[in-house]
């Protein structure tokens, strides 16, 4: 990595067992140099308008395939690689859901497919470079560069990986065995001791609520000065708008409960969404809705004096462009729809995917009971660890815990745009 020029020139090695036939992956934005087979100079054909690049000569059994690669990082872009900018100094980082693992470097990038990373990055003396995982060795390179090699990451989907570049303040706190981190830009970590402290004790929490240990050694909070979503629940490395990120005690109780809320809601993610994952973005709303319902009923139990399912009410069902208003119009979806393709995929991330699925959930918790609903969702996640899952799984498990027809309720809501009309039988 060249950090001045904000170029790449990396190497992807991919084991593959059982490939198919094309061999193709998911590549964009990116020059495809020299591309290898088990060590041997191989064919490709790269059509950058599909975004594909299709490797020749891959045998049907296990292999390993080679790719080296460049990519100049735009000024223009704010997905995949970008720069975080900040006064005439910047940030490196990624940001690569639902689909822009393929602009970082070549990969299958579809939720339902998931791996094993093991990352390396060499870059200028003097920068941090932060990823999903601990940093497990530095080394000198040549001309005044370091190699950062990270510990490899649970088998995890290709929009879940992370890395950032840049100059870095760092603070920490343990929870229970696990290193909470809040990264920011110089001059700033003294403002992320609130995020830090609620992430800390979210993650705590959601260990005992879901009866699932943290699978990671350590998590990330990192404070992105140009961010353009709000927050990003990466494996162990959460990125956050500052506005979220650096929020003190005596910040506003608006924006302080707001930005505690995202820190628990991406939290929550590390298991729901990282940990167990959806088969397609059709399920998008289950990851966003559990995560928005579980943000604001540990942020309760976590700060009962906040009230925040008021916050709940006029934040996410009530206000302008939240879920009522928007379900009101013509132009309205349902929670739970059919996504083509990757690019429609990214109209799915609104008030209906996030707030009235929350509300949904909300609704089953009460109906089948906390109790009920805490060990259902326990079972999902131990049935489902670092596989994918789609949202019929949720009720089965629900529905064997609580002995009631929750499949049959969700149905009746997910499918359907506005409020259904419910029928006896």
């Amino acid at each position: 990595m060249d950090f001045a020029r904000a170029n790449v020139k990396g190497k992807v090695a991919i084991t593959v067992k059982g490939a198919t036939r094309p061999f193709s992956l998911d590549s964009s934005q990116m020059t495809i140099r020299i591309v290898s087979v088990n060590g041997r100079p191989g064919g490709f054909a790269f059509d950058e308008k599909k975004g594909k690049l299709t490797v020749l000569g891959v045998p049907a059994g296990e292999s390993v395939v080679e790719i080296d690669y460049s990519k100049q990082v735009s000024d223009d872009v704010i997905f995949g690689l970008y720069k975080s900018k900040y006064g005439s100094d910047y940030i490196l980082a990624t940001d690569l859901e639902p689909a822009g693992a393929r602009t970082v470097f070549p990969c299958v990038d579809e939720p339902a497919y998931k791996a094993v990373f093991r990352l390396q990055i060499t870059t200028e003396d003097g920068l941090g470079v932060i990823s999903n995982t601990p940093i497990a060795s530095k080394a000198e390179a040549s001309e005044g560069r370091t190699t950062y090699t990270f510990e490899e990451t649970p088998k995890m989907s290709t929009y879940l990986l992370f890395f950032a570049i840049g100059n870095f303040e760092e603070a920490s706190m343990d929870a229970n065995g696990v290193k909470v981190i809040t990264a920011t830009r110089p001059g700033q970590v003294q403002n992320s001791q609130v995020a830090l402290k609620v992430t800390a004790e979210a993650l705590v929490e959601y260990q005992r609520f879901f009866g699932v240990p943290y699978p990671l050694k350590k998590l990330h909070v990192v404070a992105l000065p140009e961010y353009p979503t709000g927050a990003m629940e990466n494996w162990g490395a959460i990125t956050s708008r500052e506005s979220y990120a650096l929020i003190r005690e005596d910040t506003g109780f608006k924006q302080k409960s707001r930005g505690a809320t995202t820190m628990v809601h991406e939290t929550a993610h590390q298991w729901f969404g990282d940990l167990v994952t959806m088969k397609w973005w059709d399920d998008l709303w289950l990851n966003e809705s559990f995560a928005t319902f579980m943000s604001y009923k540990t942020t309760q139990k976590l700060r009962p004096d906040w009230e925040v399912w008021g916050g709940f009410l006029r934040d996410e069902v009530f206000r302008r462009g939240a879920a009522m208003p928007l379900d009101a119009l013509s132009t309205t979806h349902p929670i739970q729809g059919h996504v083509q393709n990757v690019a429609e995929a990214t109209h799915t991330f609104d008030s209906i995917s996030y707030g009235k699925g929350a509300c949904i959930l909300r609704m089953l918790e009460g109906y089948v009971g906390e109790e009920a609903f805490r060990k259902g969702v326990s079972d999902y996640l131990k049935e489902f660890s670092f596989s994918n899952a789609a949202g019929r799984d949720l009720w089965a498990a629900l529905g064997r815990r609580s002995g009631l027809p929750v499949g049959k309720v969700a149905r009746a809501w997910l499918p359907r745009p506005a409020t259904p009309w419910l029928q006896s039988d």
